[in-house]
């Protein structure tokens, strides 16, 4: 066994109520909350990390009854509805770990920008990288140039190279900066992948830490 992973010590509060300053609908409510610690423990090493947490969440009713607000198996249902919605998103904490990502790369008519596509098609990334390179260092046009950025930095994130994956996002951030303004789509999906990208990089770092690999 390489280490334990749990959750411990869950302690639960409570509140009903029956009135919220944003809803002019009396309605039934119940607040949960929910506090905790996440405990890894590495038995071999007699090692063992200790993280709180807190969650909470709240409940309400269609409906309004000013004698009986919640029965016993309400709450019952509401704590553990709280307890594994909390479980289940505490994978974030440790990295690796799966989490579903959209990618895309722009595509041109030209010769060498279906060449590179056909590549990126069958994952070869490296080979579409060297044409979407030479394409970049040769085009002055800001829009293709804001594109092969682009393409480039997702090349490079797939081939595990996430620093320069990120050093290419931020390229195509501030091309599209230039020639956009703050609503264009184009430019907010560049500037999340770029978000993304520097994310990754974090985790890569906490999974070194973690390793204890320098």
């Amino acid at each position: 066994m390489d280490a334990i992973i749990t959750l411990d010590m869950f302690f639960f509060r409570t509140l009903m109520y029956n009135s919220d300053k944003f809803d002019y609908i009396n309605r039934n409510r119940l607040k949960i909350e929910l506090a905790g610690e996440l405990k890894t423990i590495w038995p071999s090493e007699n090692v063992a990390f200790t993280v709180p947490f807190t969650d909470s969440l709240i409940w309400t009713m269609d409906y309004y009854n000013p004698v009986e607000m919640f029965t016993l198996q309400d709450i019952q249902y509401a704590m553990r509805y709280l307890s594994e919605n909390t479980g289940n998103s505490m994978h974030i904490h440790f990295v690796p770990y799966w989490s579903a990502d959209e990618r895309w790369y722009y595509t041109g008519i030209a010769s060498d920008w279906k060449r590179a596509s056909a590549f990126a098609a069958v994952e070869k990334w490296e080979s579409a990288a060297n044409i979407w390179e030479s394409l970049f260092d040769r085009t002055t046009q800001k829009k293709q140039k804001a594109r092969l950025a682009s393409n480039l930095a997702l090349a490079r994130e797939l081939t595990g190279d996430f620093s320069k994956a990120l050093e290419y996002a931020e390229k195509a951030c501030t091309l599209y900066n230039e020639m956009t303004d703050g609503d264009d789509p184009f430019r907010k999906m560049q500037q999340s992948y770029s978000e993304l990208l520097k994310k990754r990089i974090e985790d890569n770092r906490k999974l070194s830490d973690q390793l204890q690999e320098q």
